[in-house]
């Protein structure tokens, strides 16, 4: 007959004991020992996430072949593939040395993207992986030089997966060094409440035993810092 016992501790944002909302530490009241497993119960949390923040609005261009890097700051918010058009135009037509077109096209999902004179220039990595490569479409543009280019399939749709990472945890990400407390698809619609619930018997081992204090941080499908600014609430269950 087993001896392991079951109990859970629920953590809400605003009782943090130190940090930031997309960031916090929590002290435990109690030290736990002898933990064998884990998993997260629930988690409530509202997904007041813009398609377009901090963490992707970034677009890194050149122009000319031996044009200096140019950073474009796109504007946060959530999109329709046009109005996300109009905005990467702004961006780029603001920081170049000439102006853009930019255009979406309603069937293919996909945008053009024209330098105004003609001259060529290319989009390519800058010193941040801070950038808004993936959503419009531009990853497999990068580093070739062109007057124009059709980009691959726009991704507005926000947020899709909530990767919590902490320095307790038991999933690995392949090829990442990071530790995951948990990953957990977001099937509501944007700027809704995200509310999670696991009802199975599947436990996770942890990668330690001891623990007397837990930080959270929020990653994005695409390991990308989230920032948050509305409290939510954490569920975890553990066994010793």
């Amino acid at each position: 007959m087993s001896n392991e016992k079951t109990f859970s501790i629920i953590l809400n944002s605003k009782y943090k004991n130190s940090g930031s909302l997309s960031n916090p530490q929590f002290i435990l009241d109690d030290n736990l020992a002898g933990i064998k497993s884990y998993k997260i119960k629930n988690l409530m949390i509202p997904l007041a996430i813009p398609v377009i923040d901090s963490r992707n609005n970034k677009i890194y261009f050149r122009e000319g072949t031996a044009g200096s890097l140019k950073t474009a700051t796109l504007d946060s918010g959530s999109f329709t593939g046009t109005s996300f058009a109009s905005n990467l135009q702004n961006a780029l037509t603001s920081t170049g040395s000439t102006s853009y077109n930019v255009s979406y096209n309603t069937t293919t999902n996909k945008m053009t993207i024209n330098n105004g004179t003609g001259g060529v220039f290319a989009f390519t990595n800058g010193s941040s992986l801070i950038t808004g490569f993936y959503e419009s479409g531009l990853e497999n543009q990068l580093n070739t030089f062109g007057s124009s280019f059709t980009t691959s399939n726009v991704d507005l749709s926000g947020l899709k997966i909530l990767n919590i990472v902490s320095n307790f945890g038991g999933l690995k990400i392949n090829n990442q060094q990071k530790r995951l407390l948990a990953s957990i698809i977001t099937e509501e619609s944007q700027l809704s409440v995200s509310s999670f619930i696991d009802d199975s018997n599947d436990f996770i081992t942890p990668n330690v035993s001891e623990l007397s204090s837990l930080e959270l941080s929020f990653l994005d499908d695409q390991m990308r810092q989230l920032t948050l600014d509305k409290d939510y609430q954490l569920e975890i269950l553990f066994k010793n």
